[in-house]
């Protein structure tokens, strides 16, 4: 092969190579989108009733994000189950009949709860934390949506 080809070989095989990682690249951007449009769905559903904009988060399919999309998914499903459980104590404890013994129970069930949600918030915030990093990585210029009132 005399040396103009070989540069040209060479300037081809960089070049599509250049194009590999622009493909990687925009497909993790792609996939990125498709998984904060979802979070922001998720944080836009009042705290009760997040169970099917987590399904459809729990759905995404893609490589590039998966731990990003599954650590998410694993905060806000225990927040969204810990605030079904404390809503659920919360109405069995207004019925009547509810003994000082029943009470006690349910209090110290709270507290198991208000655990659970202090852990959730923390893996609600670090997703935040990640998503924003990845955003920041991979150039995305669309704000990040922060807490709302709704997630406190």
């Amino acid at each position: 092969m005399r040396a103009g080809g070989a540069a040209i070989s060479i300037a081809a095989f960089l070049s599509s190579a250049a194009f590999g990682c622009d493909d990687a690249r925009a497909k993790e951007r792609e996939e990125l989108v498709r998984l904060s449009f979802a979070l922001e769905r998720v944080r836009e559903a009042k705290p009760l009733e997040r169970r099917d904009a987590l399904t459809a988060l729990e759905a995404l399919t893609g490589d590039a994000t998966r731990e990003l999309r599954d650590a998410c998914a694993r905060a806000y499903r225990r927040d969204l189950d810990a605030r079904t459980r404390l809503a659920e104590m919360r109405r069995r404890m207004a019925e009547p009949g509810s003994g000082a013994g029943e009470v006690a129970r349910r209090l110290d069930e709270i507290d198991g709860v208000e655990r659970d949600l202090r852990a959730a918030q923390l893996g609600v915030t670090t997703c935040l934390d990640h998503e924003f990093e990845a955003r920041r990585r991979l150039e995305l210029k669309r704000d990040v949506p922060r807490v709302t009132k709704r997630d406190e």
